[in-house]
């Protein structure tokens, strides 16, 4: 449903905004176009104001359409960003490398976070950090790399 929504207000859109532009994106112009869509040609020639205020109003629809979801409205989520950091590091043992992720959680609540290195993205590890701790995982026991680089995400619990 939400395509079928989307695409009625992109089509709609590009329809009116190419008449408010003077090009013709539908059957025609004046009284031949407001005949062929059946509609009356007096109402449909008198009306640029109000085609200019719908197509401004769907350009809106439409931008919002397409931003909204790109933005996210959890502030929660946000919080959480900023109070915890998560780095990697290498220790050698023997001829490999062991990998290591640390999350530091400086926030007043629980994280529930999920890590991986560049070396090795899947499967990420699950860990859970108290406030104001730091916690570890092992990603990696035999490795050749000696610079991993920490990636992950956290919630609040």
């Amino acid at each position: 449903m939400r395509a079928t929504i989307h695409d009625a207000v992109v089509g709609a859109s590009w329809g009116f905004l190419g008449t408010i532009a003077g090009t013709d994106t539908g059957a025609g112009t004046g009284t031949d176009a407001a005949i062929a869509a059946g509609t009356d040609p007096a109402t449909a020639a008198q009306s640029p104001r109000m085609k200019a205020s719908i197509g401004l109003a769907l350009g809106a629809a439409l931008l919002l359409s397409i931003a909204a979801p790109l933005v996210s409205l959890d502030s929660s989520e946000a919080a959480a960003r900023s109070c915890y950091s998560f780095w990697a590091e290498a220790d050698k043992m023997g001829s490999h490398y062991r990998h290591i992720v640390y999350v530091e959680n400086d926030c007043d609540y629980w994280l529930q976070c999920t890590v991986w290195t560049d070396v090795d993205p899947q499967p990420p590890t699950m860990l859970t950090v108290g406030p104001g701790t730091t916690e570890n995982r092992e990603t990696n026991g035999s490795s050749q790399y000696d610079d991993p680089k920490a990636f992950g995400t956290c919630h609040r619990k």
